[in-house]
């Protein structure tokens, strides 16, 4: 196992994330199967001599690479290079290859590359997205590279769509170098409504055969409006596609609609959508102001994932997210300060069964009532798991709540120090339970969700930090 961390100066160490000062640095280590630390080591790129911001580091089918930028002021491009990583030494190993590059105007405007590996780890794909101005089209660079790094295809790509009015939620990179980009796109001005109604649509594109194949998938229902929209790439060349809709507009959602699609021939092969039923909304009658007593739609519901099952059904997987923000000014004499605050909200998550015709096998909620403020949720949110017909979510809570699913009475977890990792099992008939994995408090660390992924088909991996010190785990499913 690798784990690549950020040093902060005069903060210690904490998990990767992008972008890098003169004080900063990363450290590369390696474990054993028992967690044991074996190597580690601090990586220091450069390009001619000159120090390069690491960007990235990919692990390709028993290889590790180093991605970094470089800032090249004469040519006025951003280059990006790769280099070797030496598997036990953790040590840059070659010389550094520019592999793509991308317009550099300032550092305000130097645009940025994002990377996806494919399901199978031995395909990258790497998105160059350079800063756009007004009135453009939608412009970026697409190459995908296999595991040793040999240039598979590279695409030039303009779309007839705005730049300003186009939002990019994600890529998903198949295991033949396939690409599919989820879009937002705007009508006219970015806002969530106008005159009153929902102003956004959905559109997959997709580059197949090495980028000449270029489609598009319109996902739409006539007389519902989709507010979220998720999408995976089967292992069989299809699309499963899943999105929340809803009667009034952006921010609720009424039920859940869901079609698969032929990767190559853009035939729908089956789709379907279903409103709630009333057991399950009747999980959100609570003394919420966000919810009234006979309102048929859930609110502030984002749809994080969807796990498409091999007999043809699905899992959605969705949190309650929004920021609430807080402005107060206060005077002395002639001195005037204002003060703004921002309350991060990750609350209840929603699990929904789908069966392969379509309907909704069952549908449950696990609440959860995290609010913190200005920390940008670092500890908040939730990760998870499946193995085979069971689900997995590790996440902070108030230890009041080990015992309490009602979710009228559940507590609010409002700080970090105080809380406890749980973790909740789905079993196949939807219905779940709580256990603690441990006290936050006691082990003088924090799980930090956002960071936890499964690691393999019977594993997940956990981290924790606070201030200096961190701790890698492993639940065994």
């Amino acid at each position: 196992m690798y784990v690549l961390r950020k040093k902060i100066s005069g903060k210690g160490l904490a998990m990767f994330t992008m972008g890098m000062s003169e004080k900063e640095g990363y450290i590369l280590e390696s474990y054993n199967n028992s967690l044991g630390l074996i190597t580690q080591t601090e990586i220091q790129p450069e390009v001619n001599g000159d120090k390069a911001g690491l960007d990235e580091v990919a692990f390709l089918d028993g290889h590790l690479y180093a991605y970094f930028i470089y800032v090249n002021k004469k040519s006025d491009e951003t280059d990006l290079f790769y280099q070797p990583v030496n598997n036990k030494t953790l040590m840059l190993s070659g010389t550094p290859e520019k592999i793509a590059a991308i317009d550099y105007e300032s550092k305000g405007k130097q645009g940025e590359f994002k990377y996806n590996i494919s399901k199978d780890k031995k395909t990258i794909a790497i998105t160059g997205i350079r800063h756009a101005e007004k009135e453009e089209n939608e412009q970026f660079h697409v190459y995908v590279f296999d595991a040793n790094m040999e240039r598979m295809w590279d695409k030039d790509v303009t779309l007839k769509y705005d730049s300003k009015l186009f939002v990019n939620e994600g890529v998903l990179l198949d295991n033949k170098g396939n690409i599919y980009m989820r879009a937002r796109i705007y009508n006219e001005v970015v806002k969530e409504k106008k005159k009153g109604e929902p102003n956004y649509y959905y559109k997959i594109l997709s580059y197949r055969n090495n980028g000449s194949d270029y489609k598009e998938y319109s996902v739409n229902l006539k007389d519902k409006f989709i507010t979220d929209l998720g999408c995976k790439v089967t292992d069989d060349d299809k699309l499963a596609i899943a999105g929340f809709y809803s009667d009034k507009g952006t921010t609720s959602i009424k039920g859940v609609c869901f079609m698969l699609v032929d990767a190559e021939s853009q035939e729908i092969i089956k789709q379907g959508s279903k409103d709630f039923d009333a057991s399950f909304l009747e999980l959100f009658r609570r003394k919420d102001i966000n919810k009234k007593k006979d309102d048929p739609e859930i609110y502030e519901y984002d749809l994080d994932n969807i796990v498409v099952r091999s007999d043809g059904g699905a899992l959605l997987l969705a949190e309650q997210y929004y920021v609430y923000v807080v402005t107060t000014t206060s005077r002395q004499g002639t001195l005037v300060t204002t003060r703004t605050d921002y309350y991060y909200h990750y609350n209840d998550i929603i699990a929904i069964n789908i069966n392969p015709d379509m309907s909704i096998q069952w549908a449950t909620k696990i609440p959860k009532r995290q609010t913190t403020v200005n920390d940008g949720g670092y500890y908040s949110s939730y990760s998870y798991a499946v193995k085979e017909d069971k689900i997995y979510l590790v996440f902070n809570d108030d230890p009041d709540n080990l015992n309490q699913t009602d979710p009228r009475s559940i507590a609010d977890y409002t700080s970090p120090k105080k809380s406890v990792s749980t973790l909740v099992t789905i079993n196949s008939d939807g219905k779940w339970k709580k256990d603690l994995l441990f006290s936050n408090k006691e082990e003088g660390v924090i799980l930090r969700p956002k960071i936890c992924e499964q690691s393999a088909a019977d594993q997940m991996f956990l981290y924790a930090e606070k201030g200096n010190n961190y701790v890698i785990g492993k639940i065994m499913l």
